[in-house]
């Protein structure tokens, strides 16, 4: 996302059926509805091409009445932007590395090109080892696990692409889906209006990284803005062409892991702490996360952080430092700025076995 903000989704008409992916632009039909021919037809006739509440993956066109101007928004029969591929006999293979405990400085330092007032550094050490996906969770491993794809898929990019534009509360479900598939503990327990990791840091299931998890993991060893290393390790907005692209085609970082800047963005399980503390195996706002969030509360608040940055976002997205507050509102998926995706970070961390 060639932006710096992450905006909140709107309903397109208070009195209509369809909410969440909202899209008026050819750019936006591109990245968002897979250049759907159906959805540029939509918006070059002065339309909104507007994913359904009610059927999961269906579009429909909102256009003005024929009298133009000021009329009623009408919605056309509810279509798919591409045909639902077929689910994948098998679960796609998945490789994990081992990330080993250690002490790393998160954030950035003052001087940093790109640097942000909510990367203050601070000295964090990482007492377990944990398991880590190589690739973020692709189109094929979603499917197969939910049995439906994501709202990302794109025949053109296919099942090797980032699954992405999941909600937090789906990237619990599908991590706590995969933990009981493989006879693991699930590590959420999900309520209405919140979801609670009683275990934290105890858990043998597959869990969201912490924040500090995700940047330790993501540098890798690296103290830099990542920047030598950009064109070769990110797909970012200079070379993605708007639109993500199948994981582990860049070059890994020193740890062997793909894609963990640029491509798309990464669901952490902290809340937004605007301030970084000094800390021990942190979890920023605790083992209960709200998702119903006041976006103006205290300073820790309920919102959720994502790392990594996007295929549409700058290179400001692309350094291990850069971290964003995604609210939630319960009712409709959310846009992350223009063009961005954001996955349910790769199949991690779980504990390593001893």
């Amino acid at each position: 996302m060639n932006l710096l903000r992450l905006l909140p989704c709107v309903l397109a008409a208070a009195s209509s059926a369809l909410a969440g992916e909202n899209i008026g632009s050819v750019a936006g039909c591109n990245t968002k509805a897979g250049g759907s021919a159906a959805c540029k037809e939509c918006v070059n006739g002065g339309g909104r091409w507007v994913s359904s509440l009610k059927r999961k993956g269906a579009f429909a066109c909102e256009s003005r009445g024929a009298s133009g101007g000021g009329g009623e928004m009408h919605a056309s029969k509810a279509i798919r932007s591409e045909p639902p591929p077929k689910k994948p006999a098998a679960m796609p293979k998945s490789t994990f590395v081992t990330i080993e405990p250690g002490s790393f400085v998160q954030g950035s330092p003052k001087e940093e090109e790109g640097r942000q007032d909510n990367e203050a550094q601070a000295d964090i050490t990482l007492t377990r080892a944990f398991l880590m996906q190589t690739t973020e969770v692709t189109h094929g491993q979603w499917h197969f696990l939910t049995g439906e794809s994501s709202l990302a898929w794109s025949k053109a990019c296919g099942y090797d692409c980032p699954a992405a534009w999941m909600t937090f509360r789906q990237a619990i479900e599908y991590l706590n889906g995969l933990s009981k598939k493989e006879g693991l503990e699930p590590c959420y327990v999900l309520k209405k209006a919140s979801v609670e990791w009683p275990k934290g840091l105890d858990c043998k299931g597959y869990r969201l990284p912490t924040q500090a998890e995700w940047e330790y993991a993501g540098r890798a060893g690296d103290t830099t803005s990542g920047a030598s290393t950009r064109e070769e390790t990110a797909w970012y907005s200079d070379n993605a062409n708007s639109t993500p692209h199948p994981v582990g085609k860049k070059k890994p970082n020193a740890w062997g892991l793909f894609d963990m800047t640029g491509n798309v963005s990464e669901w952490t399980w902290d809340g937004y702490d605007y301030l970084q503390a000094d800390a021990t195996d942190p979890i920023v706002g605790g083992t209960t996360a709200d998702l119903e969030t006041n976006m103006e509360s205290a300073s820790v608040t309920t919102d959720r952080m994502i790392k990594g940055g996007s295929f549409g976002q700058n290179f400001r997205g692309t350094r291990p430092a850069w971290r964003e507050p995604l609210g939630w509102l319960p009712t409709c998926a959310h846009e992350v700025g223009a063009g961005d995706g954001r996955g349910p970070t790769r199949l991690n961390p779980r504990p390593k076995e001893k």
